[in-house]
């Protein structure tokens, strides 16, 4: 059975993929195997496979940072992944403890 495919069209920042596509030839990937990769992990586990962690305008101890990320890994280990709205409502449950 042959495999079937489709293009899309993404917009990236032009500096950051200069940046990443060296570290993905060193890897012996491209960037469409990456996205293709990104992709397959999505639909198999329901969930981002990384934490994904808004930007908001406060000052973090390194100390808070710490907890934070323990925090991340803790919810990430007993739910087997980061489903897209948790993440952020747990972050800003996070930062809401610091204030």
């Amino acid at each position: 059975m042959a495999t079937k495919s489709m293009n899309i069209n993404i917009r990236v920042n032009p500096d950051i993929k200069a940046k990443a596509d060296p570290i993905l030839a060193k890897m012996g990937l491209t960037a469409t195997q990456l996205y293709n990769i990104l992709l397959s992990q999505v639909a198999i586990t329901k969930s981002v496979p990384f934490p994904i962690i808004a930007e908001k305008e406060i000052e973090t101890t390194p100390e808070q940072d710490r907890m934070i990320w323990t925090g991340i890994q803790k919810s990430r280990a007993e739910r087997g992944g980061f489903p897209v709205d948790e993440v952020f409502d747990e972050i800003d449950k996070m930062i809401e403890g610091i204030d």
